[in-house]
């Protein structure tokens, strides 16, 4: 299988923006959908949709990522924060850590009002994205589950790993 260029497209819609998820939604493109959202997420009557029709695979962080936006976006205001994917692919790709029956996931498209943008990918520095892989890995271990152990693992390892750079560093 040849991997696919993976990135993030940005569209306006006529209440919000769609980001368009293509090849690989992964801990190298989560930051920049999470920086994204957190700017619009102050703005009550913003809406983000999340398309996902392109995606070929979520990593654990990226899924973590959604979990904490579909939070920040308040879970009672589902139309604020949507999923775009059909049945397969959403239970292709969230139904391994369960997130196919708490995501709000709808087959539609919002009509885009302008031509979608490349979203240039973030740089974040080692703590940055220590600290982005640990909150991400913390939101999927709170909702329980098979995985919750694995996560909570994962999440406790980077703290430590986290606490002993920052008390190396003064």
């Amino acid at each position: 299988m040849v991997e696919q260029d993976s990135n993030l497209r940005l569209g306006r819609t006529e209440t919000g923006y769609i980001v368009y998820v293509a090849g690989r939604g992964t801990v190298r493109e989560s930051p920049t959908l999470h920086e994204f959202a957190l700017g619009i997420v102050e703005d009550g009557a913003c809406t983000l949709a999340i398309d996902l029709s392109g995606c070929e695979y979520l990593d654990s962080t990226f899924m973590g990522c959604l979990v904490d936006l579909y939070k920040r976006f308040g879970k009672q205001s589902a139309k604020r924060f949507e999923i775009i994917a059909d049945e397969e692919r959403s239970c292709s790709l969230l139904a391994a850590a369960h997130l196919h029956t708490i995501l709000p996931i709808v087959e539609r498209h919002p009509q885009l009002i302008a031509e979608c943008l490349v979203l240039a990918l973030c740089e974040l520095d080692r703590r940055q994205l220590g600290r982005h892989i640990m909150d991400c890995h913390r939101r999927l271990a709170e909702l329980g589950g098979p995985n919750q152990e694995v996560f909570n693992r994962i999440a406790n390892q980077l703290e430590l790993e986290l606490e002993k750079e920052i008390e190396k560093s003064g």
